[in-house]
């Protein structure tokens, strides 16, 4: 009796740095606020699901349970963002606005702090929709990323290959 399998086929990383990589993201961001990559382009067809890896490097003693959150900002072919973001590379709102303008953009999900400073990372599924956008991080906390060099977002796309057997 045949089998039939589907492999997931892994491509080429697509990360976002601070200089260097695919898109720039500049990942220093103080108390309450938050920060926007530049705008990205996945590429025209794309994936239907990418890997997010995300790597931040908190600052010392950050408290344990301390979320980065992450968030799309999905853009169309003529550059409208929601949420206000503009898709440049920066900081992103702060106060009462943030927290208003958050909610028109798409979580993805967050990074996590434990109680010690250096590398905080998570990996998450997502399924984008559009063909470009901006990432925003928001720090919900008084914690600092300090080394905006070591940290990175990367998406990685998710292919299925049907295997006959």
């Amino acid at each position: 009796m045949a089998v039939n399998e589907i492999l997931i086929k892994r491509g080429t990383p697509f990360t976002l740095l601070s200089s260097g990589g695919s898109g720039q993201f500049t990942l220093n961001c103080g108390s309450g606020s938050g920060i926007q990559s530049n705008v990205f382009d996945l590429g025209d067809p794309h994936a239907d699901s990418y890997e997010l890896y995300a790597e931040i490097v908190a600052g010392a003693a950050p408290t344990a349970g301390t979320t980065y959150d992450l968030y799309l900002a999905p853009a169309n072919n003529s550059g409208r963002y929601p949420g206000l973001a503009t898709g440049v590379d920066g900081n992103y709102l702060t106060g009462v606005t943030i927290s208003a303008s958050l909610v028109q953009l798409s979580y993805l999900g967050s990074v996590v702090t434990v109680n010690a400073s250096g590398i905080q990372s998570n990996v998450m599924t997502i399924y984008p929709t559009m063909r470009s956008g901006c990432m925003v991080l928001k720090n919900s906390t008084n914690t600092h990323i300090v080394d905006h060099v070591s940290g990175l977002i990367q998406l990685t796309s998710l292919t299925p290959v049907f295997q006959t057997g």
